[in-house]
């Protein structure tokens, strides 16, 4: 069976190779998806465990690694043969539509991307009221972590700091994307960006060194409510 863990949301994508991983007693085999060797791919299929009954073969961001005739000749290698054990893609990016498409279609495929509403969460700070964004926030929570949420944040802010008096987008970043922020960026004055800058930043602090009793969660409501 072969299998492609894909998307950018690693946390839950890591989890769902974990879960794989632990479903049985199996050698688990790690291969560098971007430097292994056509060898080293064949000796790790074709080399019996030592240590347990099965295995299970895992390729780390293969597919991110250069084209080249090795690379075609692992993935015919591995996609023509037959093996009745698990070899497992985990890639830390979302993978083109159109690659997936020309790989088997018997592959076994887990996408984990993060949800639109974390975005639409996002693009609401400052404009949306703050019973309306502490809802979307605690809605949030039920499946999402709290530290991927406040990193989001986080990078908003940033960016909303960076486009503030931008005329021209040279963030390197899609056009809709920079004028969207830049929008957002005028429901704040600059001095007001800067401090809720500061104050994401010094929360940071505070949970890493231990010097708050309240958990990111909380700390994050009393920050939102004040926006």
């Amino acid at each position: 069976m072969k299998i492609l863990i894909h998307g950018v949301d690693n946390a839950k994508s890591r989890l769902k190779l974990r879960e794989i991983l632990e479903d049985k007693i199996q050698e688990k085999i790690f291969l560098e998806g971007k430097k292994v060797s056509f060898q080293e791919a064949v000796l790790a299929c074709e080399t019996s465990s030592l240590i347990a009954e099965d295995k299970i073969i895992v390729l780390e961001n293969f597919f991110q690694r250069k084209e080249s005739r090795e690379k075609s000749a692992i993935l015919a290698y591995l996609f023509n043969s037959s093996f009745s054990f698990k070899v497992i893609f985990w890639e830390d990016k979302e993978l083109d539509k159109r690659k997936i498409k020309n790989l088997s279609p018997n592959l076994q495929i887990y996408h984990f991307d993060y949800p639109g509403t974390l975005f639409k969460f996002l693009d609401g700070l400052g404009i949306q009221s703050s019973a309306s964004i502490l809802n979307q926030f605690h809605l949030l929570l039920k499946n999402n972590d709290s530290q991927l949420i406040f990193s989001f944040i986080v990078r908003q802010f940033r960016f909303l700091l960076m486009i503030y008096e931008e005329k021209n987008n040279s963030l390197a970043i899609p056009d809709w994307q920079f004028f969207k922020l830049k929008r957002q960026a005028q429901n704040f004055n600059l001095d007001k960006l800067i401090n809720l800058y500061r104050q994401l930043l010094q929360i940071d602090y505070r949970v890493k060194t231990g010097q708050t009793p309240l958990q990111l969660d909380q700390l994050l409501d009393f920050f939102l409510v004040n926006i």
